[in-house]
């Protein structure tokens, strides 16, 4: 199905936009914290790294009406690729640079 809905849920919304994004900005809260823990203080590339992703998340959720019109979201079926890709790929993956930061 294109666009399933299990209890009134939207699959591909609750997948790629509120678990997937809604993850990824608290994430990155918690590697600042670790870093704040380990060092006593956040280094200013855990600040860079972490502002320039808030800024594309917020980005995301400002614009986020007009994602439901991208190709991937229009013509892909909610299945394994894209349910996977947002569920793991984009909060692991896109956070692993400030995971990074924590230790260096």
């Amino acid at each position: 199905e294109l666009y399933p809905t299990i209890l009134g849920f939207h699959v591909k919304q609750f997948t790629n936009c509120r678990f997937g994004m809604m993850s990824w900005p608290i994430i990155l809260l918690s590697y600042v914290a670790k870093q704040q823990e380990v060092y006593g203080f956040v280094s200013d590339g855990m600040l860079v790294s972490v502002f320039l992703q808030y800024i594309y998340v917020g980005t995301f959720f400002y614009y986020e009406r007009g994602y439901f019109f991208t190709m991937d979201i229009q013509h892909d079926r909610a299945g394994f690729y894209l349910c996977w890709g947002c569920l793991l790929w984009v909060p692991c993956v896109y956070t692993s640079p400030s995971m990074y930061l924590v230790y260096h």
